[in-house]
């Protein structure tokens, strides 16, 4: 699976379960700020992640730099891979 596509499965999926209007999702839009804004949007986006993509993370993967945008997350995932 290559970036392009993970970034676009991610975006779907914040868009989808963790709507805000007004917001253009961009791959460089700060994802804690306007979209992971509590530890059960955390929880279920790390779940999304496990069974979507197939990857398994640790708590040491859960942490600001990872999930700051899509750029980052999607690097995260494609590294798992």
């Amino acid at each position: 699976m290559e970036k392009q596509q993970i970034k676009a499965e991610l975006k779907n999926y914040f868009e989808t379960e963790f709507p805000n209007p007004g917001l253009n999702l961009e791959p460089s839009t700060d994802l804690l700020s306007n979209f992971i804004t509590d530890s059960l949007r955390v929880v279920s986006t790390v779940a999304f992640m496990e069974s979507h993509f197939g990857i398994d993370i640790t708590e040491a993967d859960i942490g600001v730099e990872t999930f700051r945008d899509l750029n980052s997350l999607s690097d995260f995932i494609f590294s798992k891979l």
